[in-house]
């Protein structure tokens, strides 16, 4: 356990470092886009076009410019890309994330208001993912090579392939459209107010975690077929234990080891992809937020969410490390 916990400590302290190489990349990608963040948020009143307009005002034209310096001025946009940044670390340092250019709230409060929708749709996506891709796995494994395993395979195959926001826009028809009064208009103007459960939460949870189900069933069944396979198993079925009890006692602790890796790390994944689910479903979360923080090259809001969704992707990684450990005790850190 020693050796656990001196890369855990190791882990923890270069987690820091790279954050802020994480957020370099970001915040340099974001400052290189196109468009200009003060034109956006001044409403696009200094352009060419006006400057060549022939019933331009020169003195409204010149008021105009000096509004829009003071705004470059207030949000520190006229200082160079590398003094911006470290003027954002600095108040990062302090816990300050910086205030949203667009509603002049603190990023802090907004995102602690998005944060629950989103972790919300993340786990109802992740526990139809591991309910239906780790039982499909299971089965598919223990009738390897029969009919069912062959439709199983080719169904997780299928799921796998299938991109999310396909199977959204398929659902909104099916579902929203064709069979509205399940779910009273999810979709709809007030659907979080008047929306069935199933139609707010479930739908696009499920369009959110359809292929992630997919990947833990080939993940499970391969895992599966492998631990089965091992010299003990065959001890376990030649002392007389009943089937089940070799599959779900023995064998099934072992197989799960690599999908517990890829768990954990769906999830902060799921976060991240929830941007299109949330644009697509008009989600209250933090994919929507980031998305249209992006349209607004809205730095703040972007570094926030970036800075949260890398915090707990690296968090995740330790977490799966340590559940390596409690899993399978032949696994050592050095």
């Amino acid at each position: 356990m020693a050796g656990l916990k001196g890369y855990i400590i190791k882990r923890l302290l270069l987690a820091p470092v790279l954050l802020i190489v994480i957020t370099m990349i970001t915040f340099a990608s974001a400052s290189l886009a196109v468009g200009d963040p003060a034109t956006l948020i001044f409403g696009g009143a200094i352009n060419p076009e006006m400057q060549k307009g022939a019933h331009q005002d020169r003195d409204s034209l010149f008021e105009a410019m000096e509004a829009y310096e003071q705004v470059k001025e207030d949000l520190g946009l006229n200082h160079p890309i590398w003094i911006q940044y470290l003027i954002w670390l600095a108040h990062l340092a302090t816990g300050d994330f910086g205030t949203n250019w667009e509603s002049g709230n603190p990023i802090v409060e907004e995102m602690l208001i998005l944060f629950p929708a989103t972790l919300q749709l993340a786990i109802t996506a992740l526990i139809f993912a591991c309910s239906t891709g780790i039982i499909v796995g299971i089965i598919s494994a223990i009738k390897h090579n029969q009919a069912t395993d062959r439709v199983l395979v080719f169904v997780t195959l299928t799921l796998y392939s299938t991109p999310g926001y396909w199977l959204a826009f398929i659902l909104i028809q099916l579902i929203a459209i064709d069979m509205y009064s399940l779910h009273g208009g999810f979709i709809t103007m007030g659907w979080r107010d008047n929306a069935n459960p199933l139609g707010r939460l479930i739908i696009p949870g499920v369009a959110m975690g359809i292929a992630s189900a997919g990947f833990y069933a080939r993940i499970t069944r391969s895992s599966m077929l492998e631990v089965i396979r091992q010299d003990y198993i065959t001890t376990a079925r030649s002392k007389g234990l009943a089937e089940k009890v070799v599959i779900y006692k023995h064998a099934l602790k072992n197989a799960l080891i690599p999908v517990v890796t890829v768990i954990g790390l769906s999830l902060a994944g799921l976060f991240g992809g929830s941007v299109i689910m949330e644009t697509i479903f008009s989600w209250p979360g933090m994919g929507r937020y980031g998305y249209n923080a992006l349209l607004l090259r809205n730095y703040p809001v972007i570094m926030g969410v970036v800075l949260f969704s890398s915090s707990l992707l690296i968090f995740m990684n330790i977490v799966v490390d340590i559940a390596y450990a409690f899993l399978d005790p032949r696994i050592r850190y050095s």
